[in-house]
This record gives structure tokens, sequence and C-alpha cells, in this order.
């Protein structure tokens, strides 16, 4: 069992084995997570009165590295768990649409779902908090508010600071107590912003890849991978290797990207597949935020269950390169809307509640995409550069994608 201080000596550990090479801001972080780690482990039932973490920063920083230290730590003990916050969303909506769907349902399912997300572990960790559509921004408050923080610390990062989530988004005044509840939970820690990204670094040795090859002659077929939760399958052409050497599949942007898809298709696939190929990745188009933001979600899927996914070509070579302030411009002022009972119109801007074969639009408007704009738009440039970062990373040789199957028994 490890020692109390533990993640600064995993730290050094790595530095030790030739791993990553010294980063002050990445010791100080550990260090302060040390503290985290020191508190819970001396009371293991106070987890709401540890104070949490939120970091912030470019990508290819280190922030996630860094956290997920603490976590092994913890993971030991049983005293922690951790999730994409993709997942973590895609887990609360469905939560909502079940307990809804029950007999004699009544009040605010929320302030339970986030206690039983939380399992009596005393820390949680979210990897990449983002907020991008109002059907999670209307949420938060209640979700975190009074059904995780009072339970658990919580440890996440972020692109962006608190007071920038979910910028220009439609109805902020209504999302804004959540930023005062986060912050009074958690200490905010600001990774330098002139730093170098260091997956691009660790990825610079490439051996290309074929699907042929990797096929090894065996001709593919038609799969239906079932997507958790929903009723429906997606089907894509792969072969499995033998002896249990993963699933390999080959698609084409338009084919995964193209329409309306979720977290919980690209769960479903990257739960299966070792490999995944992308054989026509022509730059998309400035203003096609849809079929972008469903390949930004691959890409997060694809690099947290430790798919190999290549592209063949710079899909988000026009968003990446974009600012802030120019998607600003874009947006124009913050705007109200009200949400109506039942949804709308689907747009993959937004995060969507499949069930059976209806697809749930947050923003809550026929003939409304939250791609004309809002926090999705405007946090692009963040998640552009963030996916090509973790694209780079995952072609390089290093990056070793785990064993997987049609047969294999994942739950993530």
């Amino acid at each position: 069992m490890s020692h109390v201080g533990g993640v600064s000596s995993r730290y050094r550990s790595l530095i030790n084995a030739g791993r990553v090479t010294f980063d002050a801001v990445q010791a100080r972080l550990a260090a302060r997570l040390d503290v985290i780690l020191a508190d819970v482990i001396r009371s293991p039932t106070s987890g709401g009165s540890v104070r949490g973490i939120y970091v912030y920063g470019p990508v290819g920083s280190g922030k996630s590295m860094i956290v997920d230290l603490l976590h092994d730590e913890l993971r030991a003990r049983q005293l922690s768990q951790r999730m994409h916050f993709h997942e973590f969303m895609l887990n609360v909506h469905r939560q909502m649409h079940l307990a809804r769907q029950r007999d004699g349902y009544q009040g605010d399912p929320l302030p339970g779902i986030g206690r039983a997300l939380v399992d009596g572990r005393p820390v949680l960790c979210l990897d990449e908090f983002q907020v991008t559509d109002i059907a999670d921004a209307m949420i938060l408050q209640r979700l975190f508010g009074v059904g995780v923080l009072p339970h658990a610390a919580l440890v996440t990062t972020s692109n962006v600071p608190p007071k920038l989530l979910y910028r220009n988004g439609i109805n902020r005044k209504h999302f804004l107590p959540f930023v005062g509840t986060l912050t009074a939970h958690c200490d905010v820690f600001a990774m330098d912003e002139d730093r170098p990204d260091y997956r691009r670094s660790a990825s610079s040795s490439t051996t290309p890849l074929s699907f042929e090859t990797l096929c090894e002659g065996i001709r593919p077929r038609l799969l239906e991978l079932p997507v958790k939760g929903s009723g429906r399958t997606l089907s894509i052409w792969g072969v499995q290797l033998p002896d249990h050497r993963g699933l390999v599949v080959r698609a084409s942007l338009a084919d995964l990207c193209g329409s309306a898809r979720g977290a919980a298709d690209y769960l479903a696939l990257c739960n299966a597949a070792s490999f995944v190929l992308i054989t026509d990745g022509t730059p998309l188009a400035p203003d096609n935020f849809d079929t972008a933001k469903r390949f930004i979600t691959l890409v997060d899927v694809a690099y947290e269950a430790h798919t190999k996914l290549v592209v063949d070509g710079d899909v988000l070579a026009a968003f990446a390169n974009r600012t802030g302030d120019e998607f600003d411009r874009m947006n124009g002022p913050e705007r109200d809307m009200h949400v109506q009972r039942g949804g709308g119109s689907s747009s993959s801007m937004a995060t969507t509640m499949i069930g059976g074969d209806i697809e749930w639009s947050a923003t809550g408007r026929g003939n409304i995409s939250l791609a004309d704009g809002g926090a999705g738009v405007t946090d692009g440039v963040f998640a552009a550069a963030r996916a090509q970062s973790r694209l780079a990373q995952m072609a390089g040789d290093q990056w070793v994608p785990g064993r997987r199957g049609l047969d294999a028994d994942v739950d993530r």
C-alpha cells in the first residue's frame, strides 16, 4: 500500500524512469493533491468536508496525468472513482430518464442521482469538465450542490476557468449560481498558459497504419454494437482479430459523425474496438459545427477508452486555428430561451437523451440548433485544440490500445 504523499512520490518515480520531464507547475499541482490525499485517508467518511480542486489550463499540459496519480492512490483504497465528464453526464441523463418512467414519479430526482453516482466514495474525479448546452447547464446546480458536493470532494480538470464555463450560453444567468457553488467547494488551480503540449512532443515516432495490414487479410463484416441504455445498435464494418487481440474498425467521417450521434454511440464503439481508422479526414468547413462537435466527442471518448483512433487528414484545422474572440463575435450577446416540455429538433451540439428511436434536443425548441451559437461554439476552439493534441498522441507508436473486442465485458 502506498504512503501518504504518494502523488508527488509517483510523479518523481515517473521522472526518474524517464517517462516524463520535470515540470515545476506539475510538481506544484502534485503537492496540492497530496493534501487532498492525506485529508481523505485521515477521514475517509468526510468527503463532503474535504476541499476539492478545479484544475484548468491549455491542452497537453499534464492536468489529467497528475490527477490520475491521485486517483490511482485512492482507488487502491476504494476511496475514489474517475469518469470523463461526457460519461458522467450521460449517466445522469440516463438516470433522469429512467426515474421519470417509474410509476408514481414525483419530485426532483437529481439529488438522489448525484448521491448514487458518488457511490459512497469520498472523491469524485471528473476529466475535461465542460458545459456546452442548456440541458446540462440547467441541472448542474441541483446535481452538484445537493447531490454530489455535500458527499464527495470534486477533483476535476478543464480547459477554461470556472467563470468562463458555459460562456455565451443560452439562459446563462440561471447557470451562474453553480459557478459560485463550485468555487465554494473547490480551489482553482491554473496551469500556466505558455506551456508546451507534452502529448505532441511525446508522439514524434509514428508508424503508418493501414486497415489491410492490421486485419491480416481477414475480410471485414458488418457488425451491430449495442448502445447501452438506448435499445439501439451502432452498425459498423470491422474485423475481430483472433486470440483476443481486438476489434479493428474502418469507417468514414460521414458514417460516424455526419448524422445524429452522441457520446453513447461512441462509448459503444470504443468499448469494443482497439483500433478505429477514419479514412476520409478532409478538413471540415468552419461553419460545420455539428459534425465537428461529434468528431471531438469521438476523440475524447476514444482517448478515455484507450482506443487507437487514427484519422487520415486534419479534420479540425478550421476550428483549432480560430480564437475565442472570433467565436464570441459570431455568437453575439447572451440570449434567453424557454425550454418546452418534450424537447424539439435534434442537435448534436447538445447533450441528447436517446431512448428507443427518439432523440431529444437540449434546446427544447423546434428548428433551433445549438450549433447556431452559444457555449457549444465558444468552447469549440478549446475542444478542437484538445482533440488535435490527443489525435497526435494516439497516432504515436507509444500509444498501445487496450485489447478489447465483441466478447469483451467492458463497462466504463
